[in-house]
């Protein structure tokens, strides 16, 4: 018998996005229990955007609460063993449903991954956008989840695990998908790892994900909570998210926060910087990390790009 999945689905005005999505899980060969779309107090409501052939309910918030509380309501009312978050403008490779339910019936696991391919206008920006490879030479999943962004429509998860950990902490506005795999790495749970990609992601300008300063403001935020709940042994990995946060966060004009992230590495032993060039990692290691950050900005203005390639 195949596992039951819910597939967990955050709208907000997405609108003809939503039909394609749903259209893509229509096609797969093994159908989800249920579908379950929230429509977080959207002008554009979903029900003209569904398509026949699947289970599909919708429960509405009149007010906005961001897809961290989004998903816990979803996770709330989900029926499936298994269950799968997913945001509606993101689509379902046709392999998806074959590839996964085949490892959760014959792999004792808490979570499939699988690897995922960005499209900008249509065309493929990234193939593999998470790194899952990087895996096979460190299987850490804690340390791994604080190197990379581990990004929603990735995993299926048991549903009983993701209760235990909480879900979503509803605090965080931004970057909550961040948060969220690191604290259920750290949980330790059994996963699998599928290295080819089974979703497909839209990089939209209108996203509220491409909001860079709120998203690295955020993060921020959950590595400072982050500090009190994990293992010493990932404080140098911390000190390191801390600094590279910090580093965009400077560039991005926020030299307020950058002071604070880069203060908070220190606390946690101090970065290697190991983001930057080796000429930023020499400043920054003997003269302090926003010393390098104005160089480096004073280099890039006056040296062309050109001349900055050729002498890497």
């Amino acid at each position: 018998m195949n596992p039951s999945i819910t597939i967990a689905i955050t709208y907000y005005n997405e609108k003809v996005l939503l039909t394609d999505c749903l259209r893509s899980l229509a096609t797969q060969a093994i159908a989800p229990l249920e579908v379950i779309i929230f429509d977080d107090a959207s002008t554009d409501r979903p029900d003209g955007y569904l398509v026949e052939g699947l289970a599909i309910r919708v429960i509405r918030s009149e007010e906005n609460i961001g897809p961290g509380r989004a998903r816990n309501e979803l996770l709330k009312v989900a029926q499936g063993e298994w269950i799968h978050f997913h945001d509606s403008d993101d689509f379902f490779m046709p392999d998806w449903s074959k590839e996964v339910v085949e490892r959760i019936r014959h792999q004792p696991t808490d979570v499939v991954f699988s690897e995922v391919t960005s499209y900008i206008d249509g065309k493929v920006l990234a193939e593999n956008v998470i790194g899952f490879s990087d895996l096979s030479s460190d299987p850490n999943l804690v340390r791994f989840a604080l190197q990379h962004i581990i990004l929603v429509p990735c995993g299926t998860y048991r549903t009983e695990v993701i209760r235990k950990l909480g879900g979503y902490r509803s605090e965080l506005w931004q970057s909550e998908d961040f948060d969220f795999h690191v604290r259920l790495a750290a949980s330790k749970p059994r996963f699998e790892v599928i290295a080819k990609p089974l979703v497909g992601i839209r990089i939209r300008r209108e996203s509220r994900s491409q909001n860079r300063a709120e998203t690295r403001l955020s993060a921020f935020e959950a590595v400072q909570i982050l500090r009190s709940e994990l293992a010493e042994e990932y404080l140098a990995d911390l000190a390191e998210v801390s600094a590279r946060l910090g580093s965009e966060l400077f560039s991005l004009g926020e030299k307020t926060k950058a002071h604070q992230a880069f203060l908070f590495a220190q606390k946690c032993g101090g970065a290697q910087f190991l983001y930057g060039s080796r000429a930023y990692r020499l400043l920054a290691l003997n003269l302090g990390p926003e010393v390098a950050e104005k160089v480096g900005h004073v280099y890039r203005r006056i040296v062309p790009s050109a001349w900055r390639r050729a002498l890497r």
